[in-house]
């Protein structure tokens, strides 16, 4: 159903419409609770997709299928000039790109939404969680560090803007532990548009030197992220045939 919220959030970040928004986050930073400023049908969730394959949306057995479907949606609602909200980790540079290239294909500036709540506030959050719904603390903690090591190129990407979550007021997220969301303070953005201030950079945690910023596997320390059963090395399927 769509109620105009995206086009209402979109004019309050002074952000083209259409465009992608693709968010970026560790589990429990408080991505979906994020979601709520824009209209359901607007919104390509990974988790949702899972669900939808399955009946249980922590399945990683079904991250491969939700994937193909999520990229098969994106091209099509790009092809039709349609705005976009990606909800997914999207922790990684390769993960990224092929999100980035539906739009930059279809002339669709697209920005990424960084839900950057404390290390602290995810785990507490993932900790939260049962069954499927929660991931291993090591992963949310490698998850939290590679996106920190990667917020200095994001525009590199091919990313029009970045916006931070923590620095935006989005009327329609109520939830305090998602870093700041609904806080009162004005929205800022890097490489924004009309109406908002550009940020400075966000301090980064020092990453460790043997993670891969750029999120693709290079020595034994990356086997986390090149483990198909987590969603942020899940790339786009290859079609049979």
């Amino acid at each position: 159903m769509t109620t105009d919220a995206t086009a209402r959030t979109l004019a309050a970040l002074g952000l083209p419409d259409p465009c992608l928004i693709v968010l970026i986050g560790a589990p429990g930073t408080g991505k979906t609770t994020l979601t709520a400023a824009f209209d359901a049908d607007d919104v390509l969730s990974a988790d949702q997709l899972r669900g939808l394959a399955c009946g249980d949306r922590g399945s990683q057995a079904a991250t491969g299928i939700a994937w193909q479907i999520l990229h098969t949606l994106l091209d099509h609602r790009t092809a039709r000039d349609r705005r976009t909200v990606v909800d997914a980790t999207n922790a990684t540079a390769g993960h990224r790109a092929l999100l980035l290239a539906p739009a930059r294909r279809c002339g669709i500036p697209a920005y990424a939404l960084v839900v950057d709540a404390p290390l602290g506030t995810a785990l507490a959050r993932n900790a939260s969680r049962t069954g499927t719904g929660r991931v291993p603390d090591d992963v949310v903690r490698a998850m939290h560090e590679q996106i920190t090591a990667d917020l200095p190129t994001l525009t590199g990407e091919g990313f029009t803007g970045v916006l931070y979550a923590s620095r935006l007021t989005l009327p329609a997220t109520t939830d305090p532990a998602s870093g700041g969301l609904g806080a009162g303070d004005r929205g800022a953005v890097t490489g924004g548009q009309r109406g908002l201030r550009e940020s400075g950079p966000v301090p980064a945690i020092r990453p460790d030197a043997t993670m891969n910023v750029a999120g693709l596997p290079s020595t034994p320390d990356d086997d986390l992220r090149s483990d198909p059963v987590y969603e942020t090395t899940q790339l786009r399927p290859t079609p049979a045939g």
